[in-house]
C-alpha cells in the first residue's frame, strides 16, 4: 500500500514569545483584547496549558500514532498581531529579528503507513 502524507502544523511553538505573553496577561486583559479584537465572546477564552509545543514533543506524540516522520520546520507567522497594515509590518519584522528557532509556527510532514500500525 502506498504511504499517505499527513501535514502536521501547530499554531505556537515551544516557550516562546507569543506564550511567555499570553501567560503574563491577566485572563481579564485576555477577555478583553478577544472582544475587542476578534469580536468574540469571553467565553471563547481560556487558560492555555502547552504539551505538545516542541518539535520533539510533537515529533514522539506523531510517532506514537503511527506516523513516520519527513520534515518538521519552525516558521514565522506575522499574523497573530496583523489587524492591520501597520502591525502586519511590525509582525514581519518582529519575525525577522527573533532569533532562530524562536519562529512560532511548527510545520511537519509525516506518512502513515496502515501495514506498519
Amino acid at each position: 500500500m502506498v504511504a499517505a502524507h499527513v501535514w502536521a502544523q501547530h499554531i505556537v511553538c515551544g516557550e516562546k514569545h507569543a506564550i511567555w505573553l499570553n501567560q503574563l496577561a491577566p485572563a481579564g486583559l485576555q477577555n478583553a483584547l478577544v472582544r475587542y479584537l476578534y469580536q468574540r465572546d469571553e467565553g471563547d477564552t481560556f487558560q492555555a496549558h502547552y504539551r505538545a509545543n516542541t518539535p520533539a514533543r510533537l515529533d514522539g506524540l506523531l510517532s506514537d500514532c503511527g506516523l513516520c516522520h519527513i520534515d518538521m520546520r519552525l516558521v514565522g507567522d506575522p499574523t497573530h498581531i496583523a489587524f492591520d497594515r501597520a502591525l502586519f509590518a511590525l509582525g514581519r519584522w518582529i519575525e525577522r529579528v527573533l532569533p532562530e528557532g524562536w519562529q512560532t509556527r511548527l510545520m511537519g510532514d509525516y506518512t502513515w503507513r496502515p501495514n506498519d500500525v
